[in-house]
């Protein structure tokens, strides 16, 4: 079951862990973090990449806020990187042995983000926080490599993935309090086909995800059926994103981190497009009212 799409290079960068791809359509720029390099890089889909921020600690993830400003997500909370940087919401629970990982806005505009064990996974170290100016708190405890999240339409339904489980689940989600309510599987991975890692969402319910040592993604459609499989020309593509003025174009990062030091093979941690023959829906945006924002 393949969906025959062509998938080509956007930008040759080798990053190490190449993560969180999003879309600024005001700028018409993919951005992405390489993760432990502490570096986001843009690019234009008919340009070159380039470096706009790096900061002192590892980037889990990126976002917009609301006024525009990029934000990124590290071990000690959210940060704003352009402009004069400025830790914007603390994590209570920062410590030597975390990293942040997989983050996005929710559709109120909170940060929702989790962290895993740090220089390796650790069963059961993580938390997934949700940020908000006033308040942060913990929605799940005890995950080992909190990765991708998305939400449905109507932001009545959060997807989520804890990479070692194998599945993709669906959690009952309160947008209004930003509570987390039962979840359910709603997808599970083969281990043969990879280990899930970042999801989005397109216009029709389907949730796409990057297979981790897979070379692949796989769609589900809203009822979780695998509708659609695309081939990647990388054994660790990381996450897609949807992309372009009409959405209908899809970047997906990758990485060389699992390759031994000094050697990856051409093409590892590059970052790839493709049109997938279905268009997303645009990603949320921070919204803290928190004064700088």
């Amino acid at each position: 079951m393949s969906a025959g799409v062509p998938v080509d290079v956007l930008a040759r960068v080798g990053c190490v862990l190449a993560e969180g791809p999003i879309w600024d359509a005001d700028r018409a720029v993919v951005l992405w973090t390489d993760i432990y390099a502490g570096q986001v890089w843009e690019c234009a889909l008919d340009g070159e990449p380039r470096v706009v921020a790096e900061h002192h600690e590892s980037i889990g993830a990126i976002a917009l806020a609301a006024t525009g400003e990029l934000l990124g997500f590290t071990p000690t909370g959210l940060w704003r990187l352009d402009g004069q940087p400025a830790l914007l919401v603390v994590n209570p629970e920062a410590e030597p042995g975390l990293r942040a990982n997989d983050g996005k806005p929710d559709p109120a505009g909170r940060f929702v983000g989790g962290t895993m064990g740090f220089p390796r996974p650790v069963p059961g170290a993580g938390t997934l926080w949700s940020f908000d100016a006033g308040e942060v708190r913990p929605l799940l405890r005890g995950v080992t490599i909190s990765n991708g999240l998305a939400w449905s339409a109507d932001g009545a339904t959060m997807y989520y993935v804890d990479t070692p489980t194998q599945q993709v689940r669906a959690f009952a989600y309160d947008v209004a309090t930003g509570g987390l309510g039962d979840g359910r599987v709603f997808a599970e991975v083969d281990r043969a086909d990879g280990e899930p890692d970042g999801i989005t969402i397109d216009a029709e319910g389907g949730v796409w995800v990057a297979l981790w040592g897979g070379a692949k993604l796989h769609r589900y459609g809203a009822d979780g059926a695998l509708t659609a499989v695309v081939p990647t020309p990388v054994d660790y593509p990381t996450c897609p994103v949807f992309v372009g003025p009409a959405l209908d174009r899809m970047v997906v990062t990758s990485a060389t981190e699992a390759y031994p030091a000094g050697w990856a093979p051409v093409g590892a941690g590059d970052v790839y497009v493709c049109e997938p023959g279905v268009a997303g829906v645009m990603a949320d945006r921070v919204d803290l009212v928190q004064p700088g924002l």
